[in-house]
């Protein structure tokens, strides 16, 4: 008897002698492809980290529609990171890190044209501050320092 697929709207179920077997298969390459995907997210940050101490601006970085620009600083406990943003339209706009699997978001605002404020870091690590343009996308240009609490 041969394999069969039988889908339906809530569920995508294998029948035939092979079915444990292929079933495998479907959840090895779906966890490959959400490795795959959380590799990608962790890449889109694979710059070089944004200097302690060293002012850094960026301007007119153009945000194609719903897509995300972020720049990050390796920081820790007691750094303060000062940004300021001016965008052309509005966005959403997130200062996070993760910890673990978890991503943790400190800082948000949504559906703003500018912001500024000093972040003040208690737990070491990576941080963010991710940009996300909607439908119209947008313009965003910012200044970052992180201000180092080693000196």
């Amino acid at each position: 008897m041969p394999t069969s697929f039988v889908r339906t709207s809530a569920e995508v179920s294998i029948r035939g002698p092979h079915a444990t077997d292929e079933l495998s298969f479907i959840v090895r390459v779906a966890g490959a492809l959400a490795a795959t995907a959380m590799v990608a997210a962790l890449a889109a940050c694979a710059v070089a980290p944004i200097a302690p101490d060293t002012p850094y601006a960026v301007v007119a970085q153009p945000i194609a529609p719903w897509e995300v620009h972020e720049d990050c600083a390796d920081v820790t406990a007691g750094d303060r990171i000062d940004f300021r943003f001016d965008a052309s339209k509005a966005l959403d706009f997130d200062l996070y890190y993760r910890q673990g699997i978890a991503v943790i978001i400190p800082l948000s605002r949504k559906n703003v044209t500018t912001d500024a404020g000093v972040f003040e870091v208690e737990i070491p690590g990576r941080y963010c501050l991710a940009w996300k343009a909607g439908a119209s996308g947008g313009v965003v240009s910012y200044h970052v320092t992180v201000h180092s609490a080693r000196q």
